[in-house]
């Protein structure tokens, strides 16, 4: 994808996405029909089984952290903006999803996203809450973003095109609709729905740096990313990797060359006494395998 225009969608669609989606279409519909039709059924059952509810997370119904993230909201059933926003956010699960997974393989794929969900709600249950919301909150719209956030970091290159004639870097697209969505919920004072569009961009960003160890675009940022990656990488890796290097021949330095030269200086500070059994019995091994070269 690197250097090339995004296509409109995959050719190939995963099966996990083609489930993901169907049953994203499924429990929408099935609360946008409820909270028409069957308001009372929908208000004291169904939103405590499906969304994120205040009194849900008191009770500790811990369901409601992996389901929310399913159901597209409908506050006044199926309309047009419903069935506009629903094919929209399919689109966006079937096209950077697929390219997820087809990177990534499905279990790390299906691990970003419930788990970005579920961080998501963690997160959101907070202020929902200390200001006791009466409402449900509900939508993959943050999930999205995560997903958007991790492919962004693995294809910095590709393009988009804008309306179908515009091309875009994908890197500021991403970035610009979520500081969009950010900035419009600050000065609305919706603080739900700007923890939720952090907290899940964060979490892409964090997930795709850790797990994946793929440095971001954003060279201001590299500093820091290098710092998380290296507590990513095993500590036995990072020293093997890590090599002494001899100024006179420009050569590396052995491991067992390196700790001779330790051993030698802490003689010379504190006599051979300071030496343990352990290092004594390395420096001997060491010693003897030098002689028979």
């Amino acid at each position: 994808m690197r250097n090339a225009p995004f296509d409109i969608g995959p050719t190939n669609t995963p099966k996990v996405i083609k489930g993901l989606i169907l049953v994203y279409i499924a429990l929408s519909f099935l609360w946008a029909i409820s909270i028409k039709f069957f308001p009372i059924f929908s208000f004291h059952y169904l939103q405590h089984a499906l969304t994120l509810t205040t009194e849900g997370i008191r009770h500790g119904f811990i369901w409601e952290l992996f389901t929310f993230f399913f159901i597209h909201p409908a506050p006044s059933g199926i309309t047009f903006s419903f069935l506009i926003g629903l094919a929209f956010t399919c689109y966006l699960l079937w096209v950077f999803g697929s390219s997820l997974l087809h990177s990534k393989g499905i279990k790390q794929f299906l691990i970003l996203f419930f788990s970005s969900g579920i961080a998501t709600g963690v997160f959101v249950s907070i202020p929902m809450l200390i200001f006791n919301l009466p409402y449900p909150f509900m939508g993959s719209h943050a999930t999205i973003f995560s997903l958007l956030m991790a492919w962004m970091i693995l294809n910095p290159d590709a393009r988009i095109f804008l309306f179908f004639t515009l091309p875009v870097n994908v890197v500021w697209l991403i970035l610009g609709l979520w500081g969009i969505n950010l900035l419009v919920d600050l000065a609305q004072g919706d603080l739900i729905h700007f923890t939720a569009y952090l907290i899940a961009g964060l979490y892409g960003y964090l997930y795709a740096l850790f797990f994946w160890r793929h440095h971001s675009p954003l060279r201001f940022m590299r500093g820091f990313e290098d710092f998380i990656i290296r507590l990513r990488t095993p500590r036995k890796k990072r020293e093997k990797n890590s090599k002494v290097y001899n100024f006179k021949t420009g050569k590396p330095v052995s491991d067992d060359d390196n700790f001779m030269d330790k051993m030698l200086t802490k003689i010379s500070l504190h006599g051979k006494d300071s030496l343990s059994t352990k290092e004594k019995k390395r420096m001997d091994e060491i010693s003897k395998r030098k002689r028979g070269h």
